[in-house]
């Protein structure tokens, strides 16, 4: 007796079948792309703090009770220093989405159909499973 297709997998016999590989493909390609915004973003604000203290340091910016004061350079250089830390948030909060994105398309990717050859005492075949 020979078994030609059985649908479902019998518990234990074997592992889900692999995602569509083109869809993880597309969300590898997003979570590298969520990478790069997160990396860039961080960056970003790592250079934007640095500049708004260098403006404090240079003298050009001071705090007095509690009230911040700048020079027209330092109000120039803490301006920039803010700007630039609002596009890195920006970045990051995009890398985020790309990478929340990839997971997505990860997780919702159809898994393929696998081809188990069966062998029992009595018979032998091949077990079609999947998700259809």
């Amino acid at each position: 007796m020979v078994v030609l297709a059985v649908l479902g997998a019998s518990a234990g016999a074997h592992a889900d079948p692999p995602r569509d590989p083109a869809r993880v493909g597309t969300a590898e390609g997003l979570w590298a792309l969520g990478a790069a915004g997160i990396v860039t973003g961080v960056t970003l604000g790592l250079v934007a703090r640095a500049d708004y203290h260098h403006a404090f340091d240079q003298g050009s910016c001071a705090e007095m009770q509690d009230v911040k004061v700048c020079d027209q350079v330092g109000y120039d250089e803490t301006h920039r220093a803010v700007t630039l830390g609002d596009v890195g948030t920006a970045f990051a909060v995009g890398g985020s989405l790309l990478a929340v994105a990839g997971a997505v398309v990860y997780l919702t990717a159809p898994r393929g159909h696998a081809v188990t050859p069966v062998v029992t005492r009595d018979s032998a075949g091949l077990a079609l499973s999947g998700r259809f």
